[in-house]
């Protein structure tokens, strides 16, 4: 279906994207609502569409946008990837951007994990999460173990909610890698007489679950 791109000249030029018709509507900068926008959207929910205001979201907090056109524009706005909520899928939508912001910062740009849990993660807090897991245990799982074996024991939910990957998060994984590999938790300093075995024997199992042991 041909995609419809309105410049502020009220020019429009078709384009097949390979979507389902929602209009892309780009003007410049400028303080204030500007008429051209005041009309576009009028237009779009006259037609039934969703209209994402990207500088409203930017700008003005979200002023005015509903809650799944403020969704759309949040992903827009901070270049975020990654499936749509299924509410949305279907949805026809007209998007209103500047210019300046059609490309996203590369800081902002985020690619996204959805647990089983319903947990959204970004890749690079998983990819921390990976890297301190193999730091205390030596052992490196890749995304989809390491995803696994954070649902299984509930981590998913507490990375999201600490943000960070770094002190309990590396405890809590590697506690939860020892249950799952040899049946008991991590040693403590106190337990540090039979740790030269229990390394042994998590290695070898690790190996057997199809982990990368990084010292083998």
């Amino acid at each position: 279906m041909s995609n419809t791109f309105i410049t502020s000249a009220d020019e429009t030029c078709n384009l097949d994207l390979k979507q389902t018709g929602h209009t892309l509507i780009t003007s410049a900068s400028g303080k204030g609502k500007s008429i051209f926008t005041e009309r576009a959207k009028r237009a779009a929910r006259a037609s039934g569409r969703l209209f994402v205001d990207v500088k409203a979201y930017r700008d003005e907090n979200g002023s005015g946008l509903g809650p799944y056109e403020y969704e759309i524009a949040k992903r827009y706005s901070e270049g975020l990837a990654g499936h749509l909520p299924r509410a949305l899928r279907k949805k026809r939508y007209t998007i209103s951007s500047p210019v300046a912001y059609t490309e996203a910062p590369s800081r902002r740009s985020k690619h996204l994990v959805r647990t089983t849990n319903g947990i959204v993660l970004n890749r690079e807090l998983v990819h921390q999460a990976k890297e301190e897991l193999e730091s205390i245990s030596g052992i490196r799982l890749n995304q989809p173990q390491l995803v696994e074996l954070m649902v299984e024991n509930g981590i998913d939910k507490k990375l999201a909610e600490f943000g960070e990957a770094e002190t309990q998060i590396r405890e809590m994984l590697a506690d939860a890698l020892a249950r799952k590999l040899v049946g008991r938790p991590w040693p403590t300093y106190g337990e540090e007489s039979d740790a030269g075995d229990f390394y042994i024997h998590l290695a070898r199992t690790a190996q057997n679950f199809g982990y990368t042991v990084s010292n083998c």
